[in-house]
């Protein structure tokens, strides 16, 4: 059964790049890979900035709310 999803997911992929052409599905690719590219070599600085303007709770002993460990 999860042969043909697999089949099915992979067949659906090229359906859509042949509708897309080649040109246009290597663009999204070089696209998707230079934002993971982007987003690797800024997420340490972002995360310090979002973790000033949201910081998490910090669950206590005895505290009336829950946290999932």
């Amino acid at each position: 059964m999860i042969s043909l999803i697999l089949l099915l997911v992979l067949a659906w992929g090229f359906y859509i790049g042949y509708r897309r052409g080649l040109l246009l599905q290597v663009y999204y690719l070089i696209s998707a890979m230079a934002s993971a590219f982007v987003a690797g070599q800024f997420y340490k600085g972002l995360g310090e900035q979002f973790h000033l303007l949201l910081p998490y709770a910090n669950p206590q002993e005895g505290q009336g709310t829950f946290f999932f460990p």
